[in-house]
């Protein structure tokens, strides 16, 4: 089975010239029919428009993974900073509690990042973070304890990058329920069309077909282990 999320039906908030969009309920957006997938707490696209950046809000007890779409933008996180550009993964483990800002560093350019907030394993534990490192463009990004970044068990994140014409199968494990996030391009999910902020759960399929028709794309790939 196979179930749609169209960007156009995301929650919209701003945070002064920085705007937000949301797959499920989230600060200032609510949806009572959209509140989390799993251990995923929010999946928010953030788009920023050069030289802006948001105030530092604080977090507690939610892990984030963050993967920047376009762009360059740094992270501060409580006495720490972090620049990451396109095509870099970060995981920031809140714990007990932190302070997280996010700007573009760039004054020209824009940028665009997806965030995904994670229930944690520990409750009040001591916050921490870390970048995410791959090997291949189509393989696990984090799982648990992948490159030393404990992210929730039950749970992988997958890169799914295709070239312009590509194919790429996908075996489903029994139970198994799958989340995909278009963030460029356009991907087809056993033919059906998905284009940049269209989401997928995908549950009860052996195994799934995707293809990059119109040019080179790009999707994460959120997979619920099951049991």
């Amino acid at each position: 089975m196979l179930a749609l999320r169209s960007a156009g039906a995301r929650g919209c908030t701003r945070r002064g010239d920085a705007v937000i969009r949301h797959e499920f309920s989230c600060g200032d957006y609510h949806d009572p029919a959209h509140m989390g997938f799993g251990p995923v707490r929010a999946i928010n696209e953030i788009a920023l428009p050069p030289g802006i950046g948001m105030a530092a809000e604080r977090r507690a007890n939610i892990d984030i993974f963050t993967w920047v779409v376009e762009g360059a933008v740094r992270y501060t996180l409580g006495d720490a900073t972090c620049d990451l550009v396109r095509g870099d993964r970060h995981l920031v483990g809140a714990g007990r509690g932190i302070e997280v800002a996010l700007a573009n560093v760039s004054a020209h350019e824009s940028a665009r990042v997806l965030e995904v907030w994670l229930l944690p394993e520990r409750l009040n534990a001591t916050p921490w973070h870390g970048r995410a490192e791959i090997a291949a463009d189509h393989g696990i990004l984090l799982a648990a304890n992948d490159h030393g970044l404990p992210l929730r068990r039950g749970i992988e994140a997958h890169a799914l990058r295709l070239r312009a014409g590509a194919r790429q199968g996908h075996a489903c494990r029994p139970g198994q329920r799958l989340w995909l996030q278009v963030t460029r391009g356009v991907f087809e999910v056993n033919g059906v069309r998905l284009v940049a902020g269209d989401a997928a759960v995908v549950q009860n399929e052996a195994r799934i077909a995707f293809a990059a028709p119109d040019g080179d794309a790009e999707a994460l790939l959120l997979a619920l282990r099951a049991g």
